[in-house]
């Protein structure tokens, strides 16, 4: 329970410090709104960056030129479009073994494997990186060869039936993901999220949130908010929680990025429809799951078509059923106005059968009014009773400042007179005098008595009333030789609208900590919620 609580407060924290922007959801869900809106805009920048490079490979001098355009092409076309994905890894490893670079040709065939673990087509990935010989692989290489292997066997427990593969395959995927963690350059936004990932495996949320806090730390904000894995990490993370606004928040800044890069194989969108699904936003789930199912059958990653096609139906019919809800709920609407209307007709009706009867008791009406007059008079009586008794308090009051003012002319003449044996050089005096407490204590003794006094005149049930907000347990009884204590009289120049902790300290001659601490104590005892603990003092004595 100690371990859930720290975890919780520091989620707390991290949403309030980590993340600068601070969007609310709503806020984030219409920029989704606006960029599936202008998805067509997103769409021809990729089509131009790719009409470019095609252009480039038209007239490359060789065939070194050749294979580097290729990789950015296949950058631009696997989360894209997998057909042209895996064409251009085909002769991205024709023109590799036209160079006899071994480095490449590894390299395009992990590019092959890449593009058919995207397609779904998990057995003839596996086969291509079965067949690449590990010791070939430069030091560099192994982060992506692992980091394939990982892929694959992610998905193959996913989307495995039967339990026992299912285990295999996680086993497997574990595997590599702690071979992919021991290539993988440390300290890199990969490494965070791949050490957060662990972290969620093992339901180790404290340790997960570690690496987002660290990633945030090493690299601001901007670069890991505009990173949407790890934003759909993050989402993953909350959703573990069990906070869904913020787990809505970061799979709306991972749709977002991913729709503005035109990057058609994502999931974060999907899995934000169906948070919506669940919470009866029907008409953004529909439009959402509708966008995540034509990414997926542009880019023709089967798997991903046919886990979108498997919610599609669940959305649109519950779609379907709030447009008849709302069909139905507008025509009982119409029948309820109808029948108000006849009940409006009848009621005009009686009303004006009413006013003949009214006329008839005029008589009676005058002497209503004469009463209300009577009525009128004894309350402006009491009011101005209610004047002469604020008045006597303000008495009381001006009473307390005077005495304030008194004290104050004392401690001027004790001023004056030490200015004086000074200048008589009569120092013995004057540190007599210093050193001499009995006068200043017995002074703040008679100050406090005398304010306590005056303030229980004001309110005489203060006490009673303090006490009745605190649990049992911690009520103040002053003792028998005093009428306030120090935390009551803290309490009672509140109640008179003295709010401000230092000067109170001034006025009771405390240190402005100590009146705070006072506070604070007062507040962890009372029975209502702190937010209304200051609201009820200053209610004390209204009764009266």
């Amino acid at each position: 329970m100690k371990t859930k609580k720290v975890l919780l407060l520091s989620l707390l924290l991290l949403s309030v410090s980590l993340f600068s922007d601070n969007l609310k959801v709503d806020s984030l869900l219409n920029v989704l709104d606006s960029v599936i809106n202008n998805k067509a805009v997103y769409t021809r920048a990729k089509e131009t960056r790719i009409d470019s490079l095609n252009y480039y490979i038209k007239v490359a001098k060789n065939n070194d030129e050749k294979y580097q355009i290729y990789r950015a092409l296949f950058g631009e076309y696997i989360t894209y479009n997998l057909d042209s994905a895996i064409s251009i890894a085909e002769r991205r490893l024709d023109v590799s073994k036209k160079l006899e670079n071994k480095r490449r040709i590894n390299t395009s065939k992990m590019n092959i494997a890449e593009v058919w673990a995207y397609g779904g087509m998990y057995k003839d990935a596996l086969n291509i990186l079965d067949s690449i010989q590990r010791t070939s692989l430069e030091k560099n290489q192994y982060t992506y060869y692992y980091h394939l292997y990982f892929t694959v066997y992610d998905f193959l427990s996913n989307y495995t039936f039967k339990q026992i593969e299912k285990i295999k395959y996680s086993n497997l995927m574990r595997q590599y993901k702690d071979s992919l963690l021991s290539t993988i350059e440390p300290k890199s936004i990969g490494y965070f999220f791949l050490r957060s990932e662990v972290f969620i495996q093992q339901e180790n949320f404290k340790d997960a949130l570690i690496q987002v806090d660290s990633a945030y730390t090493l690299f601001g904000h901007k670069s890991v908010e505009q990173n949407p894995i790890f934003n759909y990490s993050i989402a993953t993370l909350y959703k573990h929680t069990g906070n869904v606004e913020l787990e809505k928040k970061y799979l709306a800044m991972a749709a977002i990025q991913d729709i503005r890069s035109a990057t058609r194989e994502h999931i974060a969108l999907q899995k934000l429809a169906m948070i919506l699904l669940m919470e009866d936003d029907l008409k953004r789930a529909n439009r959402y799951i509708k966008s995540a199912l034509e990414d997926a059958i542009a880019c023709k990653t089967n798997f991903r078509t046919l886990e979108t096609a498997k919610v599609f139906p669940e959305i649109i019919s519950a779609y379907d059923q709030k447009i008849e809800n709302e069909y139905r709920q507008l025509y009982i609407s119409l029948l309820a106005i109808t029948i108000l209307t006849l009940l409006l007709i009848l009621s005009i009706f009686f009303i004006y059968k009413q006013l003949i009867k009214i006329k008839s008791k005029e008589k009676s009406i005058q002497e209503i009014n004469v009463e209300l007059k009577t009525i009128n008079e004894n309350l402006n009586a009491l009011n101005r009773e209610l004047t002469e008794s604020n008045y006597v308090k303000e008495e009381y009051i001006g009473y307390v400042f005077n005495l304030c003012s008194i004290y104050i002319s004392k401690l001027d003449m004790f001023r004056k007179e030490i200015n004086i044996k000074i200048k008589l050089n009569q120092t013995d005096k004057v540190f007599k005098m210093i050193n001499h407490n009995d006068v200043i204590i017995n002074e703040l003794n008679e100050f406090f008595y005398n304010f306590d006094t005056v303030f229980m005149k004001l309110y005489p049930g203060f006490i009673n009333e303090f006490n009745g907000l605190l649990v049992k347990e911690e009520q103040i009884i002053p003792r028998n030789d005093e009428i306030l204590t120090p935390e009551l009289r803290i309490f009672a120049l509140i109640r008179l609208g003295i709010t401000d902790s230092s000067k109170i300290a001034k006025f009771l001659n405390f240190a402005p900590q100590t009146v705070y601490n006072y506070r604070v104590k007062m507040r962890n005892k009372s029975v209502l919620p702190k937010e209304d603990f200051m609201q009820a003092i200053q209610k004390i004595g209204l009764n009266h």
